[in-house]
């Protein structure tokens, strides 16, 4: 069998390996950590359970420019990243957590649950794309306005700082953490220029996925190759969606593909059977 790539390709997996064990990045203590994992998280009656606070601490302790939180379907992936956001704005500031998905749908809802400014990440990479653009129009306009009479050029330097306002929008600042939900669905191009973003930011990447799940429409696998580059990646493992300790197990089963879930769904009922119109009824 020939597997077949492309040298852009393996130089984009380089770099997002080299982000990865890259720890120059920005960090929260250990003692801003300890203090928010052992309380009630804001919004919330409860505390984070022993695997989403010891993620938590992997991840903003590690200093990597890229890191990593596998999160399984059910496991508390919320309540980990409100956590993290709680530690990470003690330390950077109010805001200084921004949020990027795969689709506008799934974007809102990231920024719904934790209250940060989130984007659409084909958005996001389009907007920085036009930076250089901006940042030329603003040069432009403010070299314009400053030989027109102060009354004159009032206009134009008001448009110049709109230009910047938007600019600012797009851009990471030191100490700023990315979060990028559902990182399995992204491609490697897109996931290259993000952490290459946060790196000549003095920011950090956060990706968030899980390996089992889909992959990206583009050229991808990069999420799971950066989980496979960690001995020990942060990763989530109680499966708390379930009331039922057969439903746990089966879900973890049916991740992993083993046939064990498929006796389990239908000893439970959990699997209905018919012809494409009474299927889709039944759906419906």
């Amino acid at each position: 069998t020939w597997t077949y790539t492309t040298a852009e390709l393996l130089d984009a997996e380089s770099r997002l390996l080299a982000a990865g064990r890259d720890t120059s990045g920005p960090v929260v203590s250990y003692g801003t950590v300890a203090r928010v994992c052992e309380q009630p998280l804001p919004g919330r009656s409860y505390a984070m359970g022993a695997d989403q606070a010891v993620a938590v601490e992997q991840i903003a302790t590690s200093g990597r420019v890229c890191d990593l939180l596998v999160g399984p379907a059910g496991t508390g992936k919320s309540t980990a990243l409100a956590g993290l956001l709680g530690a990470w704005e003690a330390e950077h500031g109010s805001g200084s957590v921004k949020g990027l998905a795969p689709s506008a749908a799934a974007a809102a809802n990231l920024g719904g649950e934790l209250n940060i400014a989130t984007e659409n990440t084909a958005k996001w990479l389009a907007e920085v794309d036009r930076e250089a653009s901006r940042l030329g129009e603003v040069a432009r306009l403010r070299a314009y306005a400053s030989q027109l009479p102060a009354q004159a050029s009032v206009a134009i330097f008001l448009r110049a700082a709109e230009l910047e306002t938007e600019l600012r929008r797009w851009q990471l600042k030191p100490g700023e953490l990315l979060v990028v939900d559902e990182a399995s669905l992204a491609g490697t191009f897109a996931m290259d220029r993000l952490a290459a973003q946060a790196r000549g930011s003095g920011a950090k990447i956060l990706l968030i996925g899980d390996w089992a799940q889909l992959g990206a429409v583009g050229a991808g696998g990069a999420f799971s190759m950066l989980v496979d580059d960690r001995e020990t990646p942060p990763e989530l493992s109680e499966a708390r969606r379930f009331t039922e300790a057969w439903e746990r197990l089966a879900s973890a089963e049916l991740r992993t593909g083993s046939p064990g879930a498929v006796d389990a769904y239908l000893g439970h009922g959990r699997v209905a059977g018919g012809d494409r119109d009474e299927m889709l009824a039944a759906c419906y």
